[in-house]
């Protein structure tokens, strides 16, 4: 069932439900068919069940767009000057294999989120950590200190990726409470709405508060 189709379930859900409760007529006529008040009330909370669930879904489903877009700003930002610096280190080390090797230098520069995390924590602390490494790339601005900040930012990267995993799995969960719920709500109304075509056969006014009757132009 699409969003529309279980915007439409809520929709005629709650006037079919409340409408049912409060007529006195209808709740009388439906009472002789076995949906007294207490059953009556037994949909009522699905309704009102399956309302707060789909709301908690758009909700978590927003929260996830909202980390993904965080995260993937945060990488493209810090991507575009992790492409410079790679640059400069292609110019800096060219002839050196084992660096090439070392900085991640050969090939495409972007892989999987997790690769390309692994490979730019590998490029900012290999130089950091390598004297050599630290000493011929020191005069182009890799301080120790921006090593760090650089470091630091990929920690923050790091952290906005789990949690973007985090609010995907929350909204998938929610999906699946949410769905559940619709499909409980679903088999309940689809057993009353016969129930009350049958018990207000006659009356075709109260089909039609119920949302069971179009009427004809």
């Amino acid at each position: 069932m699409n969003n529309k189709q279980i915007t439409d379930l809520l929709h005629n859900s709650d006037i079919l439900i409340r409408n049912s409760i409060s007529d006195g007529e209808i709740s009388g006529r439906v009472s002789a068919y076995g949906y007294d008040a207490e059953k009556l009330n037994e949909g009522l909370t699905l309704l009102e069940e399956a309302e707060t669930l789909n709301k908690d879904q758009n909700v978590q489903y927003a929260e996830q767009y909202e980390a993904t877009q965080k995260a993937n700003e945060m990488i493209e930002n810090f991507d575009e000057t992790y492409a410079l610096h790679r640059d400069l280190a292609r110019a800096m080390f060219q002839d050196e294999a084992g660096y090439w090797e070392m900085l991640h230098l050969a090939g495409r520069r972007k892989t999987r989120k997790s690769e390309w995390l692994r490979k730019a924590r590998d490029f900012y602390s290999n130089i950091k950590e390598h004297e050599e490494l630290l000493n011929r790339m020191s005069p182009l601005g890799f301080t120790t200190e921006y090593l760090d900040s650089r470091l630091a930012e990929l920690d923050a990267i790091e952290e906005a990726m789990r949690e973007q995993v985090r609010e995907a799995g929350e909204a998938q969960q929610a999906t699946v409470d949410r769905d559940k719920k619709i499909d409980e709500l679903q088999d309940w109304v689809n057993i009353y709405k016969n129930v009350a075509k049958l018990a207000l056969m006659d009356k075709p006014q109260l089909l039609e508060k119920l949302g069971l009757l179009v009427r004809s132009e």
